[in-house]
């Protein structure tokens, strides 16, 4: 079964957004439909981009309409209820109209968080109109719909995730977490949001940035050079892949020194390649990929360690270490120390952004939970390539952005190739990875969930969440092998080498080192 996928727009981005900008989005987000967040939203959208063929909704609580409409996304339902009077409607519909062995999500702005910040909190704002519209006649429908039903509003931001009196709530709205909307305007806004909405009710939300979009994707271009490269005739990444160095390093702002740079990003982007700076070598001997899941960015617990070990025989190259029970936080961690001691204990460890969060989050929690351990771990190499190609500036990442589904996307990493490597184990347990969507916070979310109340009903499908980190890893690898194989950009400097040798250092690094 497959995910529904939502792009979500408002007034305020697309007032900041050019039109190769928003179609990047759109193209990046590839929906079944788009949500306008208000009226004026629509009309822009069709304005700016006239051939747009993807539906458009807009949920607007000041019309009178009293028909919810439904429609089909992907194996999903998605009910537009513009107004309370056709959220009073939805139930006659789910008598017969709703499949009740996939989640329903009902689409409306009637629900919204006003802040308050003197009182140090959020209130909820129309949820006693929603309640008493979905109300009816039928005791046995009074005040709720069966349990596969999710409600999105367009009032809360993408992420938000809330029980409401029973009713599961979700944000679908470009902006923060924090209870408010931010929109697009500025650089560090998000401009549009996507959803992925599961059959299962899990929800995978992307949000892209307006300096993540267009030119403003290419590291080193801010809003100035991008208009000056639009009026210069380069107003798309591969305009600016095609144009000659000389040409760009002409135009006013951008100075002769940086025009290569700027070329070269774009080809990376454009090609869908690695584009190396220097001839440093990777780690050898051929390491050990890892990645890890936790509660949070600020984690309690390490309860899911994804490794993946290429030199072992085929049924034993992936394995997971999981611990189900929140109460044995270092069940997980003593696991694969055990693990790796005894099967790899003199090969490198590859993290992707390692440095910042994988490495030292199992230091701190293998120190608290397993002490007995720590002098072997702090003892292990580790390299992470984040850190080799974008921080030390050995290596141009295609990708609108460094992260990592990011990157291995462009390089052509597909679920279906997650799905080919996991017969190395026998199943195909990766390929699951597609029908539910998943990102970093949904899954420490349902885990979160899991950890307050370790009932039955709320447990987990494990094989899911396994499969999520699964493909991580070995995306991670497939960024690797990129980097590992790629020549040397030709255009790169003297300086630019001379500014790998630092690369030797993250290479050899021990875990003391932080």
């Amino acid at each position: 079964m497959q995910p529904g996928r939502l792009a979500v727009v408002d007034s305020d981005a697309l007032s900041a957004l050019s039109a190769e900008q928003l179609q990047d989005a759109l193209d990046a987000a590839d929906p079944h439909a788009i949500v306008a967040t208000a009226p004026p939203a629509r009309v822009r959208l069709r304005s700016t981009l006239s051939d747009l063929d993807r539906p458009i909704l807009t949920p607007d609580a000041g019309t009178d309409t009293d028909c919810p409409q439904r429609h089909v996304f992907g194996d999903v339902e998605v009910v537009l209820v513009p107004s309370l009077s056709a959220l009073s409607a939805l139930g006659d519909m789910a008598d017969g109209d709703l499949d009740p062995a996939t989640e329903t999500y009902v689409l409306s702005d009637l629900l919204d968080l006003s802040v308050r910040p003197t009182e140090l909190r959020t209130v909820r704002q129309g949820l006693s109109a929603y309640r008493d519209a979905l109300a009816t006649d039928n005791p046995s429908r009074d005040h709720s719909l069966p349990d596969s039903q999710t409600h999105l509003s367009t009032g809360l931001p993408a992420g938000y995730h809330g029980d409401w009196d029973g009713l599961t709530v979700r944000g679908t709205a470009p902006g923060g977490i924090d209870g408010a909307r931010s929109g697009g305007a500025t650089d560090g806004e998000s401009a549009v949001a996507s959803l992925a909405l599961g059959p299962d009710g899990t929800v995978a939300t992307t949000q892209y940035r307006r300096d993540s979009l267009g030119l403003r994707a290419i590291d080193g271009i801010g809003e100035q050079r991008a208009r000056t490269l639009r009026d210069a005739g380069y107003a798309t990444r591969d305009g600016l892949a095609n144009a000659p160095i000389a040409t760009i390093a002409d135009l006013d702002g951008i100075a002769r020194s940086t025009a290569p740079r700027l070329v070269e990003r774009a080809r990376a982007f454009d090609a869908g390649t690695v584009r190396r700076r220097t001839d440093e070598s990777l780690p050898r001997p051929e390491p050990i990929f890892v990645d890890i899941e936790t509660d949070g960015l600020s984690p309690s617990i390490v309860w899911l360690i994804g490794v993946l070990d290429r030199e072992a025989s085929p049924g034993e190259r992936y394995r997971s270490f999981l611990v189900r029970e929140p109460n044995e936080p270092g069940a997980a961690l003593a696991a694969f120390c055990t693990w790796l001691e005894s099967a790899a204990a003199d090969r490198p460890i590859v993290a992707y952004n390692g440095d910042s969060f994988d490495v030292p989050v199992l230091t701190e929690q293998i120190e608290r939970h397993c002490p007995e351990h720590g002098e072997f771990w702090a003892a292990r190499r580790t390299f992470d390539p984040y850190t080799w190609a974008v921080r030390e500036g050995n290596a141009v990442l295609p990708g609108r952005t460094n992260g990592l589904e990011t990157v291995a996307s462009a390089l052509g990493f597909t679920g279906a190739d997650a799905a080919s490597a996991g017969a190395d184990i026998g199943d195909d347990s990766a390929a699951s990875v597609d029908a539910t969507p998943l990102d970093g916070a949904e899954v420490a979310r349902i885990y979160r969930e899991w950890m307050a109340d370790p009932i039955p009903e709320n447990e987990p499908d494990w094989q899911t969440l396994e499969a999520y980190c699964e493909a991580d890893v070995r995306a991670l690898a497939f960024v690797y092998d990129a980097i590992d194989a790629a020549d040397r950009t030709a255009g790169a400097s003297p300086a630019e080498r001379a500014g790998s040798e630092s690369a030797s250092e993250t290479t050899q690094g021990r875990l003391g080192d932080f």
